[in-house]
């Protein structure tokens, strides 16, 4: 028996074509003597497989699609809207902190327009 270390890619494509058509990763890592179950399922990651088939999906009317699809939308704007809201509160406390600091230290902080960038 082989160990996984030395593998090739189609010897693993088989060993996860036998767990897609029923084998239990149990089984195949006893047949082929794999360290762990594990490894099956990180080769399935490696080559884009899915572990179980996809679930058949419902399809819905298109109206009622559109109606998630724009509450889910209005449910986006208004949490971007509060983050901007908190954004804009921070660069003004930041913009307060630094008038403090000018006055207190008797500093100029803050670039003035047009300057050049330091040269480091």
């Amino acid at each position: 028996m082989q160990k996984s270390k030395g593998m090739t890619d189609s010897l693993r494509l088989q060993i996860i074509e036998e767990h897609l058509s029923g084998r239990s990763k149990y089984f195949l890592a006893r047949k082929y003597n794999l360290k762990s179950i594990s490894r099956i399922t990180h080769w399935m990651r490696i080559f884009g497989l899915e572990d179980s088939p996809p679930k058949p999906v419902e399809e819905m009317s298109k109206k009622q699609s559109e109606s998630e699809e724009i509450r889910s939308l209005q449910l986006e704007l208004k949490r971007l809207k509060k983050s901007l809201a908190e954004e804009q509160l921070r660069s003004r406390a930041y913009d307060r902190m630094i008038d403090v600091a000018e006055d207190m230290f008797k500093i100029p902080i803050r670039k003035k327009p047009g300057t050049k960038p330091s040269g480091r």
